[in-house]
């Protein structure tokens, strides 16, 4: 069993499904950047673009395990706050409500 998984490896230490999520994480990042480099539509603003760029990443990295789950809810935070999409209170809005710590709390 041992050397079949030794086979099935890239390299030493890696495994098939790291080669994977390399593979997946670089169509993410291809496929944002075509999409960054379409034209608008004439009545869409470019704010409302990035922030579906950055919605559609984030939901393809946990659809497809690109980054682990946390890398990813922290990069869309952090991505929200550096690209200046809305104001930090809005990105942040969220852990206001009573209800994200009752199911925290859980």
């Amino acid at each position: 069993m041992e050397a079949r998984a030794k086979r099935d490896a890239g390299g030493p230490g890696e495994t098939v499904p790291s080669q994977r999520r390399r593979s997946t994480g670089g169509w993410l990042v291809g496929g944002g950047a075509v999409l960054f480099m379409l034209p608008l539509p004439p009545d869409v603003s470019p704010a409302v673009v990035r922030v579906g760029i950055l919605t559609l990443f984030a939901i393809a990295c946990w659809a497809t395990r690109a980054l682990p789950e946390e890398v990813t809810a922290i990069a869309f935070f952090c991505l929200a706050m550096l690209c200046s999409l809305t104001a930090p209170d809005v990105v942040f809005s969220g852990f206001r409500s009573p209800a994200f710590w009752l199911v925290l709390a859980q």
